[in-house]
This record gives structure tokens, C-alpha cells and sequence, in this order.
């Protein structure tokens, strides 16, 4: 979460709040009484077929080769290790889609009583709360002992005013899936009928920012 005693800047508005709140994709329920944004990690279905299909070719392989010239040992010992990585790369797949799935819902929307429910935030806002949603896209960044790897995200926020009159901004969504983010902060937007502001911060809008910083420097 994010405090404001004011209205957000556009620079301040330039950074993602949550990014390890993301997922990969993101399957959303949507009836005529809610919405909802369920977190969905890598299709564990295509991850398998990925790493099945060469191990089941290196099988065909050395099967046709064992029929006519024999197996060598170091034969059935990559084969081994073939399936072993396979193994291994499914059981990490399963892995972090586990890690995305558990920390629950993004949001759910009431279309009936109209309020947005923020499961992992724990809160539940009234329309009158809402004063709009932020959706930034931009590269996110790791890095552990092996190095660094970037992703792009998107992520949507929403704009609370509290009763001091400060502007609180939490966390609603993060994917990778950027055309859902889109799809939903545009739904969100027209139901409590406020303002979406999207900001791509590619290198020319950091540019841009870093100009207007350095002008009321």
C-alpha cells in the first residue's frame, strides 16, 4: 500500500506496488452477481507435452538403435538423466504455480451491492471510497545469486480516499497476461464510473519523467 497526502503525480504514479503479488495468467468468473479475478500459474498441460516430446523421441531413438546396433551404457545413463530433468522442470512448474495459487483471489467485484473486495489486502470498498484506478506497465526485475531476470507486468491499483483526506493506493491485480489486466482495470473503471489512468513505462516515459524531476530540481 501506498500513502498520498494528496493527488497522485503522474511520477508518482510510476511504479508498480505489488509486483510479487503477480501470476502468470489470470481466469476470471464473471456472472450477472460478481467478478472474479482467480491467479493461474503456467499451464501444467503444456509444460508436460514441452518436456515429454523430446524425452519420448530420445526413447524412439535408442530404441530403433538398440534393436540394430545395441545400447551403449552412457546410452541408458542420458536417457536417465533425460527423464530426471524432465521430472524436475514439472515438479518446478507445479511449484510456482502453487506459490501464485495460495495467496488467494485478487479482487472480487459485487455487482449487486457494489462493493470491491481486495481478499489479500482484506479490505472491502464501498463505490464512494473508489476515487479511481492506476494500471502501470513496466519491467520488473529480480535478482538472486544466478543474476537477474525481468518480466513484464501489468499491474492495476486502486485509489482509496480515506477519511483524513489522504489518498491510500493498494495493490488490485499483477500479471504477466497484460491485455487481461487491461480488460479487467477498463471493467472496473466503467462499473464505479472513475477515472483509469494507464502509463506504459517503456524508455521514453522514464525519459520524460526523469526530465519533469529534474526541471523542478
Amino acid at each position: 500500500m501506498q500513502v498520498f497526502d494528496t493527488e497522485l503525480s503522474e511520477a508518482q504514479s510510476a511504479m508498480l506496488v505489488d509486483p510479487e503479488g503477480r501470476s502468470v495468467s489470470v481466469q476470471v468468473e464473471d456472472t450477472p452477481e460478481r467478478l472474479v479475478a482467480h491467479p493461474r500459474g503456467f499451464p501444467l498441460g503444456f509444460v508436460i507435452a514441452c518436456v515429454a516430446i523430446p524425452v519420448c523421441i530420445f526413447t524412439g531413438y535408442l530404441a530403433n538403435k538398440a534393436l540394430h546396433a545395441g545400447l551403449h551404457p552412457f546410452d541408458v545413463l542420458g536417457l536417465a538423466a533425460g527423464c530426471l530433468a524432465a521430472a524436475t522442470l514439472i515438479g518446478l512448474a507445479w511449484r510456482m504455480n502453487r506459490e501464485q495459487v495460495k495467496k488467494g483471489d485478487f479482487f472480487v467485484l459485487d455487482k449487486v451491492q457494489r462493493t470491491l473486495a481486495l481478499p489479500r489486502s482484506g479490505l472491502q470498498l464501498q463505490p464512494d471510497q473508489i476515487q479511481g484506478f492506476v494500471e502501470v506497465h513496466a519491467w520488473h526485475t529480480v535478482r538472486d545469486n544466478e543474476g537477474s531476470s525481468s518480466e513484464w507486468l501489468a499491474e492495476l491499483t486502486v485509489l482509496v480516499r480515506t477519511a483524513s483526506g489522504e489518498v491510500d493506493r493498494y495493490p488490485v491485480i499483477a500479471c504477466q497476461r497484460t491485455g487481461a489486466v487491461r480488460r479487467l482495470g477498463k471493467a472496473l473503471a466503467e462499473f464505479f464510473g472513475v477515472e483509469r489512468r494507464v502509463l506504459t513505462l517503456n524508455r521514453r516515459t522514464r525519459r520524460r519523467l526523469a526530465s519533469r524531476l529534474r526541471a523542478l530540481l
